[in-house]
């Protein structure tokens, strides 16, 4: 429909970020194996996350990722594919994710987020989860700064 937001789920802005390891799973429907990286996960909806890193990674819908993290003691793999990429300091990107996930998947990520939105409200850090640590936050804040 014309002029109406195009967001269809509730967003959930963390108080600390969440740490992701990211993987790329597919590439134009070819299934491949990629090593790791840290990311940090700032907000993330029942349809798909924002996240920042210092790899350059392509938006595209032919770049599959696979998203690794904890929430409220759930080992989530959450796949998707980049429709937004914004340059912010010196090598630092955030990047938006739209989700590819199955219907029973996508079902369970709704009361989840609910839940830990829930206790967020009660506290910033909320047990289960896998929020970044200081030296997370530190390596990534020292990789984007110019020395």
């Amino acid at each position: 429909m014309a002029g109406q937001n195009r967001r269809q789920f509730f967003r959930l802005p963390l108080p600390h970020p969440l740490s992701s390891n990211v993987t790329i799973i597919q590439i134009k429907n070819n299934a491949i194996e990629t090593g790791k990286a840290k990311v940090l996960i700032e907000d993330i909806s029942p349809g798909g996350l924002r996240f920042i890193s210092n790899v350059k990674l392509p938006a595209t819908p032919q770049v599959i990722l696979e998203f690794e993290t904890e929430i409220l003691n759930n080992n989530l793999q959450l796949p998707g594919y980049i429709v937004r990429k914004v340059p912010r300091d010196k090598d630092m990107y955030e990047y938006g994710v739209k989700f590819t996930l199955e219907n029973n998947v996508h079902a369970e990520l709704i009361p989840l987020l609910q839940l830990l939105s829930i206790r967020l409200r009660r506290t910033p850090l909320v047990g289960g989860c896998r929020f970044a640590t200081n030296e997370e936050l530190e390596q990534l804040n020292r990789s984007s700064k110019s020395s």
